[in-house]
């Protein structure tokens, strides 16, 4: 169960207090679920009863709308920490409470839900990431000049390929000046401060193989406070 989920589903289960006593019921919630509450409250879809409706049912399956969205990888690093029951009960084999907790147990934390603008699927994910960091690594290497191009030129003469097309224009992912990792992290690192919401960058990286997404999700955490102005704006960042 998600922290998304169950604040749906109290913002849903206040819906007939008075605003002023829904306000300081939902503000006594701490925690991502108090955030999760509070933000369902303003979003659009709550003056919905069919969305209401949908919000209030994802609390009572054993597994959450959208998990297909997570990279199996990390489904698979909850299940090895739990009994083989809960494998079963994450495919729908077994209804009764043991299985039904497990399945919760093992969903637990995997966020999935994305607004329109950010959902992509791991490989999207992937492909934005690493187009923001060689767009930032182009852009750091002219700023440099020749002279550092050229240095560095000597000194991994494997890139100066890739680096005398640098100096005319962005064409590094093709050729991989870094390595993939590498420009992930620059990527992550340039869009962190964009990513206020705390279970969109999340559910981001849980749609990134976990051996990656973990890498990512530290940096997006580590960043995400910082100022935008040390960024490029997001409308030179966000997905296209």
């Amino acid at each position: 169960m998600t922290s998304l989920a169950i604040g749906r589903a109290l913002a849903v289960a206040t819906v007939g207090l008075p605003t002023s006593v829904r306000a300081r019921v939902l503000a006594r919630i701490g925690g991502t679920i108090g955030e999760a509450a509070r933000a369902a409250t303003r979003d659009p879809a709550a003056s919905s009863s069919a969305d209401r409706a949908r919000w209030a049912a994802a609390v009572r399956m054993p597994v959450p709308p959208g998990m297909r969205a997570v990279h199996p990888s990390w489904i698979e690093a909850r299940l090895a920490t739990l009994p083989p029951q809960a494998r079963g009960a994450m495919v729908g084999q077994g209804h009764d409470r043991g299985s039904v907790w497990l399945a919760r147990w093992a969903c637990a934390g995997l966020a999935t839900e994305l607004p329109a603008e950010l959902d992509l699927d791991g490989d999207g994910i992937t492909r934005w990431l690493l187009d923001v960091g060689a767009d930032q690594l182009a852009v750091a290497a002219r700023a440099a000049g020749a002279d550092l191009l050229a240095a560095i030129a000597r000194r991994y003469p494997q890139l100066a390929p890739a680096l005398e097309r640098i100096a005319r224009g962005r064409d590094v992912l093709v050729d991989r000046v870094v390595d993939e990792r590498r420009l992930l992290v620059i990527g992550a690192r340039c869009t962190a401060p964009h990513l206020v919401d705390p279970f969109h960058r999340r559910a981001l990286a849980l749609r990134l193989p976990r051996a990656v997404g973990v890498v990512v999700d530290d940096v997006w955490r580590a960043h995400a406070g910082e100022p935008r102005d040390g960024v490029p704006a997001w409308v030179a960042l966000a997905p296209s």
